[in-house]
């Protein structure tokens, strides 16, 4: 990453902290025997009427129009099948998957969706993507982008250094969830760990790659988005004409790119 975004950009997270309110509670009363699906009364205004009718539960749920509601219903029942110790395991999960800083810096590491009990993982999926997809219609999104927008010295993907960002309004620029979300889904509506890139490099390179580990399953350290300076680029001992012969006989560039650094980040 050439260069990080501001850690400001990422306050209104209020959606993140609201789930992350509504979880902490069902698993509170479950330990307590007690159980509640009034999700709205968990919540403090302003966002309690922004949200309130995507928490109500529905008569009869359409499959394919679940509201927000539903699908911490359908969580919070299947809690209830599983042990205390499991639900202990989840609860802990969410929590730490949350922790990014401490995880892309190796401080802390964390259970995946698929180390977690399998009837739970589908519901903790289908919850938080349905949480990221209405970032959009709750304005987030555009917010957290134009606060990136205004702030950045360079209006590039800073992964590659390449790709133009647009201005706010034009077509939307790509959203990667840095911490995949098919591994990590706990973390996917969190802005902290949502972070504009360039369509090339969201859709054809990183794609759905563990940030946090390695082909082999080893630990890694990453670069922090919203806590990163600047990285120089220099090519100064590159020479035109000394690498190897081409296709067609013509004498290939031996390039020498140095990134100022040989930190872990950087081979990540």
């Amino acid at each position: 990453m050439l260069f990080g975004y501001p850690i400001t950009v990422t306050a209104e997270n209020w959606l993140h902290e609201c789930l992350g309110q509504i979880l902490q509670a069902i698993h509170r009363n479950l330990e307590t025997g007690n159980t509640s699906t009034n999700w709205a009364e968990l919540i403090s205004e302003p966002y309690r009427s922004r949200l309130k009718r995507r928490l109500k539960i529905s008569n009869k749920p359409n499959p394919r129009r679940l509201s927000l509601g539903d699908k911490l219903k359908n969580y919070q029942e299947l809690l209830k099948t599983i042990s205390a110790s499991e639900r202990g395991q989840i609860l802990q999960a969410f929590n730490d998957q949350n922790k990014i800083a401490l995880l892309l810096s190796c401080q802390h590491d964390c259970d995946a969706i698929q180390d977690l009990p399998q009837i739970i993982q589908k519901p903790v999926t289908d919850l938080f993507n349905y949480a990221f997809n209405i970032l959009q219609d709750l304005e987030i999104r555009d917010q957290h982008y134009k606060a990136i927008y205004d702030a950045a010295a360079y209006h590039i993907c800073p992964f590659c250094g390449y790709e133009s960002f647009d201005a706010p309004g034009a077509r939307r620029e790509a959203l990667d969830h840095y911490l995949s979300k098919e591994k990590y889904a706990f973390a996917a509506a969190n802005l902290r760990n949502l972070v504009p890139m360039g369509n090339k490099c969201n859709s054809r390179y990183k794609l759905a790659q563990d940030i946090l580990r390695k082909d082999d399953g080893t630990r890694r350290k990453s670069f922090d988005p919203y806590n990163h300076g600047t990285l120089t680029v220099s090519l100064d001992n590159s020479q035109p004409f000394a690498g190897e012969l081409g296709k067609t006989g013509e004498q290939l560039p031996k390039w020498n790119i140095d990134f100022g650094s040989n930190s872990e980040e950087v081979t990540t």
